[in-house]
């Protein structure tokens, strides 16, 4: 078990879904050393820099799509990890051919590409309430009822794993 002084002489990365400061459950002495670090707001990276971490990420192995695959990758892939991964796997799927065409990347990629339909965060959390036997709104809410919860964790892993959302955009 680690006590408090030894957490203050050690270079500690955390992160979390709220502020520090945010949290009224956090002892003072611990929320103090969480807040006189850094804090930063992690967001998704937007059109733009997903493009320039691609191009970067191609430049460093030393690889070149066209630019309807570089477009493809950007508008389909929304997650930073998911981006490098997807130029690695045309790197050695592609056997030095980076000429890919748009509809060979698809394929290559098609676990990785986000499926765009109508499907919302509101759409899974009604369904997952109707499931239940709730209303939407006491899923939202805050209440730490066993079974209310399990449907709340339910929906957020659905989600998480049918729409790609961070735990933030949830």
């Amino acid at each position: 078990m680690v006590d408090f002084l030894t957490l203050k002489a050690c270079k500690v990365i955390l992160t979390a879904a709220v502020d520090p400061r945010a949290c009224t459950e956090i002892a003072l002495g611990i929320k103090k050393c969480l807040t006189q670090g850094l804090t930063l707001s992690l967001r998704s990276a937007n059109l733009a820099e997903r493009t320039q971490i691609l191009r970067n990420h191609c430049r460093e192995k030393e690889l070149q799509f066209s630019e309807e695959v570089e477009d493809y990758i950007c508008h389909n892939i929304m997650s930073v990890s998911k981006l490098i991964d997807a130029v690695n796997r045309l790197a050695v799927w592609g056997n030095g051919n980076f000429m890919l065409s748009v509809s060979e990347c698809a394929i290559l990629l098609r676990d990785l590409v986000i499926q765009r339909n109508d499907l919302k965060c509101d759409k899974i959390v009604a369904v997952v309430a109707e499931f239940f036997g709730y209303s939407p709104q006491q899923l939202v809410t805050k209440t730490r009822n066993p079974h209310v919860l399990l449907a709340r964790q339910i929906a957020e892993y659905l989600a998480f794993r049918l729409l790609d959302c961070s735990l933030i955009e949830l």
